[in-house]
């Protein structure tokens, strides 16, 4: 699997994870802020360590949106 279909992965368990443990309070995204919390409007942005700054160079990502990051394992 390539790092791109891996980071789907993450953000898709995640997606699901969250609507687990809080049914209808994040809306998932594909394109653009990946979480939004209905209850806070707080924007979540899911990502590496090493792509927190390309992500927050994109329009919008600066202020007010949170930076959540998870490593991948090693093979």
């Amino acid at each position: 699997l390539t790092s791109r279909m891996l980071g789907q992965a993450v953000h898709r368990a995640t997606a699901d994870a969250l609507d687990q443990a809080y049914p209808g309070r994040f809306i998932y995204r594909t394109r653009g802020i990946d979480f939004v919390d209905t209850e806070t409007g707080e924007a979540l942005e899911l990502t590496t360590p090493g792509q927190v700054g390309a992500h927050l160079a994109r329009p919008g990502y600066g202020i007010g949106v949170t930076i959540c990051t998870y490593v991948l394992p090693a093979c």
